[in-house]
């Protein structure tokens, strides 16, 4: 670990995971090789630094997928008409055929 700051974002990391902080950090560090045994090895920098991003891909993928879940089930979509919410992101907003007010179900 580079520093106490380093440390500690681990320990916090490992709490969100609910999982150990040494088996994060030995997850995050070394790669297991299983053709007949295991082996250990420790993963240098870049492939360290690879897989931790695609560890914060997978995380913020499911927390997207996880918050359009949420927001459709909470809207209760009627089954006589489409219910659109905009997300702007860095792609810019999403554009629909046709939007509707819920409340007086006129088009807008």
């Amino acid at each position: 670990m580079k520093d106490q700051n380093s440390v500690m974002h681990l320990q916090i990391d490992a709490d969100l995971f609910i999982c150990d902080v040494n088996l994060l950090l030995d997850t995050l560090c070394h790669a297991l090789n299983s053709n007949l045994c295991i082996i250990v090895k420790a993963l240098d920098c870049n492939a360290a630094v690879a897989g931790r991003d695609a560890l914060a891909k997978t995380v913020y993928a499911r927390l997207f997928d996880w918050l359009v879940d949420k927001t459709n089930r909470s809207v209760e979509q009627d089954l006589d008409f489409e219910i659109q919410i905009g997300v702007l992101d860095i792609y810019g907003f999403e554009c629909f055929k046709l939007n509707r007010c819920r409340s007086c179900r006129m088009q807008i």
